[in-house]
């Protein structure tokens, strides 16, 4: 049975694409689940949707962390049923304090790598499989207007 409203989790989303991903899916009927890492920044984010009637609620989500993501997948089981779709949308920045271009690339490659596995595993717990891939489309036709919103 399907649910409505779908809902969607966009991970790394109090700034940036996250964002701007957060505003196109709520403006588009989608129950929107902003994390970020800090549950501060994370409310700050959400609370213009909120007061523009758009459905979007932040939580705190790290996604280094197994524990942070294995938590908010029984929060949001328990409170939404589950997620539709995931927005995998946050980033590491390998060495804070210096420059991406400074960073050896083994060190880059190992952080590039532990980022894929972790990333893995969130969507492995995030996504329902009974609804993976329906939303693929719509997706991409979102990716691509963010991006040109970006580019403005």
């Amino acid at each position: 049975m399907k649910r409505e409203p779908l809902v969607a989790l966009v991970t790394g989303a109090n700034r940036g694409m996250g964002l701007e991903t957060c505003r196109a899916l709520a403006q588009r009927g989608y129950q929107v689940i902003l994390t970020s890492r800090d549950q501060q920044l994370g409310q700050q984010a959400a609370q213009p949707f909120v007061q523009q009637g758009l459905s979007v609620t932040s939580f705190a989500l790290d996604v280094t962390n197994e524990g942070s993501i294995q938590h908010l997948q029984r929060v949001l089981e328990e409170r939404f049923g589950g997620v539709d779709v995931l927005v995998n949308n946050a980033a590491i920045y390998p060495d804070k304090g210096r420059s991406v271009l400074e960073v050896e690339p083994e060190t880059a490659l190992r952080r590039a790598t532990a980022k894929f596995e972790r990333r893995f595993r969130q969507v492995e717990a995030l996504a329902m499989e009974r609804r993976v891939g329906r939303d693929i489309e719509a997706l991409e036709a979102l990716w691509q207007e963010v991006k040109a919103k970006e580019a403005k």
